[in-house]
């Protein structure tokens, strides 16, 4: 279940024990739902999504780029040997409800290629009009199997975080020896790795953002062999859609990592945090002992190096899962959908809109949208669709 940073951990953070509490500590009333509800604020800016310097930095031959910019684009990684990369976005920042830049570096030139294969995606910036867009995804191609992945960065330099796991953890995955024999085990290994590269790199001097209250949450959907192999930290759900006769059924394929869970809550307490509730209707929070802060909203996560230190874990939850003939889509969302839309909502919608795979995730986020800005004061949270019908996907790869 993975555990809580030792004193030697704790040094290599710079997380002193007396821990001065972020600026604007305080909760605004229409953030409850958010997944951190303050982090510190400075200077530091963002950093380009580059694969090539990832992959570098991870092997330890390279430092990150000393400037970045306000808003990445998602990655489509299409088979394993081209080299993909962040597109270059436009100077114009991002507004509400704007779609993810993406870019596509391979043997394809455009994303409907996508639509063929039975796949669509949309990331909507949500209402926050001083972050940029926090989530990110992934969908890496290879031949006859796929990897779906959906990041919801939270905190100051959430956006900075989603943007350098949702690169680098594919990488890290594909380039180790044992993938094709052993894909569990690898994805776990995979997560730790991942964060331990983030600390380092939010430890190098000049690393224009850090992790200390900020991280991302992290779902890999890898389907192989009429099998789905899932890891995920944190609460960007994916669920099956199951159809017998007229009815369809979700089946949830992950579990949310909430702070309340029993056995998060006793790790969480085990290592010296507290799980608590700032009020009634407020949602359960992971804060330091007898502090106000940070007030994580999740037991597990890639980064939140200072929650870590309290017993949030970075290990993935890993489950199998053997597809059925029955079985007619898979989606992956972050909480910006799950938060107000409920699981059978949400595949009745897709199921309404199936005739069109491009245009049902975005009436699914639609829908989100409204439901957020009907029950919060002013703020929405980003939202991330990945929808795949699984079975054109195999009738596709297995025909072409």
């Amino acid at each position: 279940m993975g555990s809580c940073y030792n004193k030697q951990s704790r040094k290599e953070l710079q997380i002193a024990p007396g821990l001065i509490p972020p600026p604007n500590s305080n909760p605004n009333v229409g953030r409850q739902r958010l997944s951190i509800l303050s982090a510190p604020n400075s200077s530091r800016t963002s950093i380009e999504g580059n694969l090539e310097v990832l992959a570098k930095l991870h092997s330890g031959q390279s430092r990150p780029p000393t400037e970045g910019k306000p808003e990445q684009g998602s990655l489509f990684l299409v088979n394993e040997r081209y080299v993909v990369e962040s597109k270059n976005e436009p100077t114009k920042r991002q507004e509400s409800f704007d779609e993810k830049w993406s870019r596509i570096v391979g043997n394809k030139t455009h994303t409907d290629f996508l639509l063929h294969l039975g796949i669509s995606v949309t990331c909507k910036k949500g209402l926050k009009p001083e972050s940029p867009n926090q989530d990110d995804y992934c969908i890496v191609i290879d031949g006859p199997s796929f990897i779906l992945g959906v990041f919801d960065g939270h905190g100051f330099y959430g956006h900075d975080i989603s943007n350098y796991v949702h690169t680098l953890l594919p990488i890290i995955m594909l380039s180790n020896a044992n993938w094709k024999a052993n894909p569990e085990q690898v994805m776990k290994e995979s997560f730790t790795q991942c964060n331990q590269s983030l600390i380092n790199t939010c430890n190098l001097q000049d690393t224009k953002f850090d992790c200390e209250y900020s991280g991302t949450t992290a779902t890999l959907i890898h389907y192989r062999d009429n099998k789905l192999y899932i890891a995920h930290v944190g609460d960007s759900r994916a669920i099956i859609a199951r159809r017998k006769g007229p009815t369809l059924t979700p089946i949830e394929l992950t579990a949310d990592h909430k702070p309340e869970n029993l056995t998060e809550k006793e790790r969480i307490e085990k290592c010296g945090g507290e799980v608590k509730k700032q009020s009634r209707d407020h949602p359960f929070r992971v804060y330091l002992k007898g502090k106000e802060y940070p007030g994580l909203g999740m037991s597990r996560a890639i980064g939140d190096a200072v929650s870590q230190s309290i017993g949030v874990s970075c290990e993935p939850e890993l489950s199998e899962y053997q597809l059925d003939e029955e079985d007619e889509f898979l989606l992956v969302c972050s909480d910006g959908v799950w938060e107000f839309v409920g699981n059978q909502e949400a595949i009745d919608i897709i199921d309404a809109n199936s005739r069109n795979i491009k245009t049902a995730p975005e009436k699914l986020a639609q829908l989100a949208w409204e439901r957020w800005s009907a029950h919060e004061r002013g703020v929405v949270d980003d939202i991330t669709v990945i929808l795949a019908y699984i079975p054109k996907y195999i009738q596709t790869t297995v025909t072409n």
